[in-house]
């Protein structure tokens, strides 16, 4: 159904070129098989599924859809046949635009300078690389949360209070708080494996 050949995935930087991420992906997924993708936070995975879903567009190689370029397919074309929900905390989450300016949710102002990015003439978005860098390390690089044995699963953390704070942000849950949040996960799993599987 969805195939990639020689797929690269990243961002494009504006004038400053793009940052990419893998080159030469080549795979096939199919209706009817599970197909599971890992790796660690940050490592592009929601980017991928971006780019094969068509919401992000690809650096290089081609995306096809049932055998058709993927960027020859309507929007309604793709959307009655590829459904993405991101469950994980993205950096393009909670985005406003204002003047074809993209800023944060929590944005304290919607000045030129604090915007994250920018749609430009072809609707694509030009990402500012320092600033995502920047929360990206206040988020992934920050070593109260990275080593936090609930970090895949927290939702507390606002990446825009760790950028602000840095080295002084400090975390929402006590221990007892994370062990009922590990175990409410958990049981939440259990409970929906078997419900799929009767």
């Amino acid at each position: 159904m969805i195939e990639a050949r020689n797929l690269s995935i990243g961002y494009r930087l504006g004038r400053r070129g793009r940052k990419v991420l893998y080159t030469e992906l080549s795979f096939g997924l199919r209706r009817g098989e599970l197909t599971c993708l890992l790796g660690p936070n940050g490592a592009g995975k929601s980017t991928l599924l971006r780019t094969i879903s068509g919401s992000q567009r690809p650096l290089g190689g081609s995306i096809l859809l049932e055998g058709r370029e993927l960027s020859v397919c309507t929007e309604q074309e793709i959307s009655r046949k590829i459904g993405l929900v991101l469950t994980d905390k993205t950096m393009t989450g909670g985005l406003t635009v204002f003047d074809l300016d993209i800023f944060k949710c929590t944005a304290r102002d919607f000045k030129r300078e604090n915007r994250e990015g920018y749609i430009n003439e072809d609707g694509s978005i030009i990402w500012d690389e320092e600033r995502v860098e920047n929360r990206y390390r206040a988020l992934f690089k920050n070593k109260m949360c990275y080593s936090c044995r609930i970090a895949p699963i927290c939702t507390e953390i606002c990446s825009q209070k760790a950028v602000e704070e840095g080295n002084k942000l400090k975390c929402v849950y006590n221990e007892d708080r994370k062990n009922e949040l590990i175990m409410t996960r958990f049981l939440s799993f259990i409970n929906e494996k078997y419900y799929y599987n009767t």
